[in-house]
């Protein structure tokens, strides 16, 4: 029970080194202090691997949510009957896993964060042009709300220094512009 504990108080020191929580030389003197001046080689409990495996399908199931956010939403749109608050609570719901995605890989400097920042501006941009059908009910409304979307992937573009969101954002005004005056 003894080894055990201490496993698990180097464990956290070795976090604590790892993420800078502590600076280096408090870390070294803890590991130092638990371990007798002895490098641990191997903790007891769950392995590295298997922690390492554990967060991949985490992060897999996270992948495979997240890219099956938009075809939920036209199913939710488009395929049924639900009144149009619940519309939006749910869109509401996808947008906000789809906005909460983002900041989670972005922090762990994963690069599936491009593709959580764009699911959840397709969501975003469903989410508020039912809204303003709900409100409003006039296409020039809709229009608007829709060009509106648009800027703002140029100005999240620009800020992100992301590309492939600024050619998205020109690209949609392009057509939603050549669709009003057609």
């Amino acid at each position: 029970m003894e080894e055990k504990r201490i496993a698990t108080i180097v464990n956290e020191i070795e976090y604590w080194k790892k993420h800078k929580l502590l600076p280096d030389q408090q870390c070294d003197f803890l590991l130092a202090l638990y371990t007798n001046g002895e490098k641990v080689t191997k903790i007891p409990g769950k392995s590295k691997m298997n922690i390492s495996h554990e967060s991949r399908m985490i992060k897999m199931m996270q992948l495979i949510i997240l890219l099956l956010l938009l075809p939920f939403s036209f199913l939710v749109l488009y395929f049924t009957e639900f009144h149009s608050y619940l519309q939006l609570g749910i869109l509401a719901l996808f947008f906000s896993y789809a906005f909460w995605s983002f900041f989670n890989l972005k922090q762990t400097s994963n690069n599936y964060y491009h593709l959580s920042l764009m699911i959840s501006l397709f969501l975003l941009m469903f989410f508020t042009i039912v809204f303003a059908k709900l409100l409003f009910n006039q296409s020039d409304t809709v229009n608007l709300i829709i060009i509106l979307n648009f800027i703002l992937w140029l100005v999240i573009g620009r800020y992100y220094k992301l590309q492939y969101l600024i050619i998205g954002g020109i690209l949609g005004l392009i057509f939603v512009i050549v669709y009003l005056f057609l």
